[in-house]
């Protein structure tokens, strides 16, 4: 619970920090607007500006603690003096807090309060790392990324590359200020306040596009921020500089909007709807300019058709867009020549030239379905092709028919100006989508497109689709008494099916972290294991991380908590870190450490006299210099364990390898059972492929029943491969609920060394 009380407590200081700013700049704006932003786009003006406060600060200073707190002073002063002019604006910092807590609780916030933590086990490592690492050092500094300090490539990466700096430096500003151990603690509230704000401001643009009752729009908004949809998947699976990217980008939708009505109202342009573009382009741009493709690109549709409708407004159009790149040139001065190189990278992947990812044939109505925040459910052995297809047909017709109804008004209404910008974006992704699912040949065999950027543009335009089917229901309930009247009891039943799926995403998606370490402090666990090394192994020492394959994240997260000591390992299963670092530190020798850290369910070559101590699942352990140590595993089934070890179920076949550091003489010990009655499993025994044992072990029928076996006096040859080969003469079978087929289990295979 500690997690969730400091990632209620900064969600609370930075969200009032982001009021006060943006209360102060609201209250510049045409008095036609000042009331949507006061309530829906204060957070994201707010934000921005703290964001692009935040990047000369990461920049240059290396104590960044005096910098937050002048940044909380002075805007918690600025929120002061609003209160004192406007008494109602208490009223809306009560709204927009309460908004955030709940949305946070329900939706980022999720697995910190029923597990505890916050699983890091995706992109989150990346960020983390940066921030922590700013904590001691300004970003102008080099960092040097070695096989010893792995957790640095992820800082050299963006030192490297023009990408995505503003969100990880608020981050360190903000752990920095706030004067936090580690930046792990900061992360989930940085991450829900972006969404969260991106939900207000989505509300915001559907306030000014409907003037519905405000109530009901911010119900709505807070239904954006727990939803299923491309925007909160994102921030799930640790598109953290995304996130803020997509926050900006609906925020500065907003207000290019606003400046193209008040074009239209008064034939001037408003200045200070201009320095609030600036503002949020250029926040945009320090987090996340790898959309400013497809910005640029629906910026373009939207001029055209503006001035396709009315010639008239070309000329302040024109001016206005200028006077927007130019302030925001001026804002990002420090950025640019980092952007070009990463937009240079962007359109290499857009090309094919450049691979990412994993190919994605999606067809158009999955990509409609999983941009609007569905996914089918029909997928992988048990896909129905009908059922797949017959539910992308319903997204898209139940789209078509609430757009076409809601909006069938729209080109007479004096509100379509807020509409085209969405449109433009949505417009702009299934462009991209088009040319990269079928026009675009790459690089991996078998793949018609480089269709992974089909999962990011899904992702970009998600936001816009919501933004635009929310707004036809309104159009919709404004004209149908009766749907007027059950409206809210669907958005209320569509809000409690959102909070159930995440509850069921939680429980079963968002655990693993949880899960591996194998203790609900997870993250304590860690800092448990950092603080022995700290008190008894010297800074230079090396401690070998041997958490191949599956336990890669776990692998990264003590690269993280360990960054300030020598660590090392095999990292050439890890694509985050072999780009960054040496390449004859890809791949380090495990004889050469100290100590080494093992799962226990990876834990086949050491003794119980190896043990120094146990951190949850993790194993401390002396480095046994005679120890076969384990290398991959062919075939089988996932790891699975309990208190007794762990276990592999095969199909028919699994093979173990293992690689000696030493010359040795072993004997082995294992336990299997099977499931398959008259089954003949063989155990075949090689060292580099010469046949040193052959054992048939169901002579004795095991069927249902663990037996433990030894074989002994095993020689084995210094910088010799060990295989174990177990196989069955049979086919395995389903057996209960388990999807799986299995015929027999390998479990605890451990040497004894003479």
């Amino acid at each position: 619970m500690d997690l969730l009380i400091t990632s209620y407590f900064i969600v609370i200081i930075l969200t009032l920090m982001s009021l006060g700013i943006g209360f102060t700049v609201s209250e510049t704006l045409p008095v036609e607007y000042k009331s949507i932003s006061k309530l829906f786009l204060s957070p994201v003006i707010g934000f921005a500006v703290l964001i692009i406060y935040s990047i000369p600060v990461g920049y240059f200073v290396t104590d960044k603690a005096p910098f937050f707190i002048v940044a909380a002073f002075l805007s918690i002063l600025m929120l002061y003096i609003n209160i004192k002019k406007d008494f109602t604006s208490l009223r809306i910092i009560f709204i927009v807090c309460g908004f955030m807590l709940v949305g946070s609780t329900f939706a980022t916030l999720f697995t910190a309060l029923y597990y505890g933590q916050y699983n890091p086990f995706n992109d989150t490592w990346t960020y983390i790392s940066q921030a922590q690492w700013l904590q001691n050092h300004p970003f102008t500094e080099k960092a040097f990324a070695s096989g010893f300090y792995p957790a640095f490539s992820q800082v050299t990466l963006y030192q490297q590359l023009g990408a995505r700096v503003g969100p990880s430096f608020l981050l360190a500003i903000t752990q920095s200020g706030l004067f936090l151990n580690w930046s792990y603690h900061a992360y989930p509230a940085l991450l829900s306040l972006a969404l969260g704000f991106g939900a207000l401001a989505s509300g915001g643009l559907i306030s000014l596009i409907t003037h519905a009752n405000k109530n009901l729009v911010i119900f709505i908004s807070l239904i954006i921020f727990i939803m299923p949809s491309g925007f909160v998947y994102g921030a799930y699976s640790g598109f953290y500089p995304m996130t803020f990217g997509i926050l900006f980008i609906i925020g500065l939708t907003n207000f290019l909007s606003m400046g193209v009505d008040n074009i239209l109202r008064k034939n001037n342009n408003n200045i200070p709807i201009i320095i609030v573009s600036s503002l949020l382009f250029s926040a945009f741009l320090y987090s996340y300019n790898d959309y400013l493709p497809f910005l640029l690109l629906a910026l373009a549709l939207s001029i055209i058709t503006l001035i396709f409708w009315n010639k008239g407004i070309a000329k302040n159009l024109f001016v206005m867009a200028f006077f927007v790149l130019a302030g925001t040139l001026l804002l990002v001065n420090v950025e640019v020549k980092r952007i070009l190189v990463n937009l240079a990278i962007i359109l290499s992947v857009g090309s094919g030239t450049t691979a990412i990812g994993w190919p994605i044939f999606w067809n158009p109505f999955e990509f409609v379905g999983f941009m609007s925040g569905l996914k089918s459910g029909f997928s992988g052995p048990t896909e129905i092709i009908f059922l797949k297809y017959l539910q992308g047909i319903f997204i898209i017709l139940s789209i078509i028919t609430v757009i076409f109804y809601g909006l069938r008004d729209f080109n007479k209404s004096k509100y379509r100006t807020f509409l085209i910008i969405p449109i433009g974006l949505i417009f702009a992704s299934a462009l991209v989508f088009i040319k990269m699912r079928y026009f675009t040949e790459g690089l991996i065999l078998n793949e018609q497109g480089a269709t992974f950027l089909q999962l990011k543009t899904a992702k970009y335009a998600s936001p816009f689709l919501i933004i635009i089917l929310f707004s036809s229901l309104l159009f919709l309930s404004s004209k149908n008494k009766l749907i007027k009247k059950y409206l809210p009891y669907v958005l209320v039943l569509y809000l409690l099916v959102s909070i159930g799926h995440n509850f069921i995403a939680t429980k079963n998606v968002h655990g693993d972290f949880v899960h591996k370490i194998g203790s609900r402090n997870s993250f304590e666990e860690l800092l448990n294991l950092k603080n022995y090394l700290d008190n008894n192994l010297d800074k230079e020492k090396i401690v070998y991380l041997d958490l191949p394959g599956p336990f890669h994240k776990l692998r990264q997260m003590l690269a993280y908590v360990l960054m300030d000591r020598k660590v090392s390992g095999n990292y050439m299963d890890d694509g985050y870190i072999t780009g960054r670092i040496p390449v004859l530190e890809r791949n380090m020798p495990i004889q050469d450490s100290d100590l080494i850290i093992r799962h226990t369910s990876n834990n086949f070559s050491s003794t119980q006299g190896d043990l120094v101590r146990k951190f949850g699942n993790l194993l401390l352990l002396k480095n046994n210099p005679s120890a076969l140590n384990f290398v991959s595993r062919i075939g089988g089934h996932g790891n699975e364990q309990d208190e007794g070890g762990s276990w592999n179920w095969t199909s028919r076949k699994v093979e173990y390898q293992f690689i000696s550091e030493a010359n040795t003489e072993v004997n082995l010990n294992f336990s299997y059972t099977t499931m398959i009655e008259s089954s003949l499993i063989t155990l075949s025994v090689f060292s580099n492929n010469e046949l040193l044992r052959e054992l048939v072990l169901d002579e004795v029928l095991s069927l249902g029943k663990l037996n433990s076996v030894t074989i002994k006096n095993l020689n084995i040859e210094k910088n010799s491969s060990l295989r174990l080969v177990f196989e069955s003469d049979k086919d395995g079978k389903k057996i209960g609920t388990d999807p799986r087929d299995l015929n027999f289990l390998i479990k605890k295979i451990d040497f004894e060394y003479e």
